[in-house]
């Protein structure tokens, strides 16, 4: 089986088509979609991933209409999406592919003779190890959180420096209010799972700029979220000069809108389980002492969520039915303006 995956594409040509990643036991194939647009000019190739996890649908759209609202003329370069990276997990539309309970985003860049999901894993990163020159790999948030689009970039001590660097140049030109520095040696315990066998993690140890973009809530489509994602994508065309650049943008927003980088987070954590109703939206900085929530019980008792210290809001629970040590919200603890982080590289 081929791993190259990619026809060839010619200048101001499109193709849509499917690469075959496995086979189901009565022989037909586990397929990915493959849609690819290339402009009449030479450039980067961008290559844009949605549904590593089977339920996280608006990054995937966000991805596929970015591609397919793209004209050869107006562009340069080409861009590849792939928008069901993992089939097995999107045909039970759950996290992880349903033969093996595996998470792909944990598996890159594969092994070819491994168990179901780690050779998905080893033919889609053959592809975009062969290919692409960047890549973003498209998310959503939990089915019961919320949030706005934000982006998130790696820091590690097994990637080269340049890679590095143009990983959060790429990641910041996406244009979210927030975006999220993760530095893989200091976040244990940090994020749920592990950090190693990501995507963009895996890109950029073959030395390909890669970030990741949170888009929306999982297991629902929210057109506003991948609007959010279509323009972040465009906006790193213009970086890249794939696209001709925009209008300079506005330096009146006021201070508390203007674009973050957070460089350290955490996770609330429910001591109790009962009714959650948040008092705050994403997006926003709750100061020390601040209400963010009431954790309420179904005899009428009431537990207020303060912060402990000043705390910017990344997304927030929106299913209001809580367990004991389930996640009520995710907060960034430090942070600079995305200025002063981008003056630093």
């Amino acid at each position: 089986m081929s791993t190259s995956g990619l026809p060839q594409i010619r200048p101001g040509e499109s193709a849509r088509f499917t690469v075959k990643v496995g086979e189901f036991s009565d022989g037909s194939p586990i397929s990915i979609p493959v849609v690819a647009t290339r402009g009449t000019a030479d450039g980067p190739v961008l290559w844009l991933t949605g549904l590593v996890h089977g339920d996280e649908f608006n990054g995937a759209v966000a991805a596929l209409q970015s591609v397919t609202s793209l004209h050869p003329q107006d562009f340069s370069g080409m861009v590849v999406c792939t928008p069901i990276a993992n089939p097995l997990a999107y045909l039970a539309r759950q996290r992880v592919s349903f033969t093996d309970n595996l998470d792909i985003d944990q598996q890159f860049p594969g092994v070819r003779t491994g168990i179901t999901t780690q050779r998905t894993a080893y033919r889609l990163f053959s592809m975009i190890q062969t290919h692409a020159t960047h890549v973003i790999s498209f998310h959503s948030v939990g089915a019961p959180m919320m949030s706005n689009a934000y982006a998130v970039f790696k820091r590690a001590p097994d990637v080269n420096r340049d890679v590095e660097r143009e990983t959060a140049r790429i990641a910041l030109a996406f244009g979210t209010q927030v975006t999220c520095m993760v530095d893989v040696a200091t976040a244990t315990g940090e994020l749920p799972g592990q950090l190693a066998g990501s995507l963009d993690r895996a890109c950029m140890q073959a030395g390909i700029p890669s970030f990741m973009a949170e888009i929306g809530g999982g297991a629902r489509l929210q057109p506003e979220s991948t609007a959010q994602g279509i323009r972040g994508v465009r906006n790193v065309m213009r970086f890249l000069r794939m696209l001709p650049p925009d209008e300079p943008r506005s330096d009146s927003e006021p201070e508390a809108m203007k674009p973050v980088v957070i460089t350290k987070r955490q996770f609330l954590i429910a001591d109790k389980g009962g009714l959650w109703e948040t008092a705050v939206k994403p997006g926003g900085i709750v100061s020390e002492g601040g209400l963010i929530g009431r954790l309420g019980s179904w005899l009428g008792e009431s537990m207020e969520i303060r912060a402990s210290q000043d705390v910017y809001i990344i997304l927030l629970r929106a299913n209001p039915a809580v367990y004991e040590g389930d996640r009520l919200a995710f907060v960034g603890t430090e942070w600079v303006s995305a200025g002063e982080y981008e003056a630093q590289l």
